[in-house]
């Protein structure tokens, strides 16, 4: 059943009225109709291809977005991991500042050892003159004490050959005394008897006469 048109009008408090148009000649209401198939026919085009195309565009789009979102997500972990590891970095390296502060300090040392210790070659030479020089006088010393100590040990040597000579002297002597000793008291003896036995035989013979 088809109506004819409706036109809207408003009216003074600004409603808007329909009120029938005036009817359409058969000429355009078959040019409308064709219209309306035409219509039509884009709608069902769109129902059967655009939409399900735009369904699929947004599903893919919606999977983008999904995807970026994980991407993203992906991106901002990895950019919290980064960024400890920028924190850690950052630490290792203000240790890396103060144990290079503390090294070029033990290297300024090590640098003013190294000039004592060149200034201290430098005087090596004068050093090795003295021991030398003292060395000598060490051997010097050493051939001294050896002298001194053969000499020692010659004239202890020649005191207990001396000692033993005296003492062997001594024996002698003391032998000798014993024997003069034994000498003397047989001459005393000799000359005692022998004045006796005078007597007696001058008496024996002064009676005989």
């Amino acid at each position: 059943m088809w109506w004819p048109p409706m036109s809207l009008q408003a009216n003074g408090g600004g409603a808007v009225i329909e009120t029938p148009a005036s009817p359409l000649p058969q000429e355009d209401i078959l040019g409308l109709r064709q219209e309306l198939a035409v219509i039509e026919d884009e709608i069902h085009i769109l129902a059967k291809q655009t939409i399900p195309r735009l369904r699929v565009d947004n599903e893919m789009e919606y999977r983008d977005i999904i995807q970026g979102g994980m991407k993203l997500e992906e991106h901002m972990h990895a950019l919290k991991l980064i960024k400890e590891e920028v924190l850690v970095l950052s630490s290792e390296k203000m240790e890396l500042e103060a144990l290079c502060k503390e090294l070029s300090v033990k290297v300024q040392s090590l640098y003013r050892e190294l000039e004592q210790i060149q200034s201290e070659n430098k005087q090596i030479p004068a050093i090795r003159e003295g021991l030398h020089d003292i060395q000598e006088e060490i051997s010097r010393a050493r051939m001294a004490y050896e002298h001194e100590k053969r000499a020692k040990v010659e004239l202890l040597e020649g005191s207990q050959a001396i000692e033993s000579d005296f003492i062997n002297i001594k024996i002698e002597a003391q032998r000798l005394q014993t024997e003069l000793e034994k000498r003397r008291s047989r001459v005393f003896k000799h000359h005692a008897f022998g004045s006796y036995y005078k007597k007696i035989e001058h008496g024996i013979a002064s009676s005989n006469w």
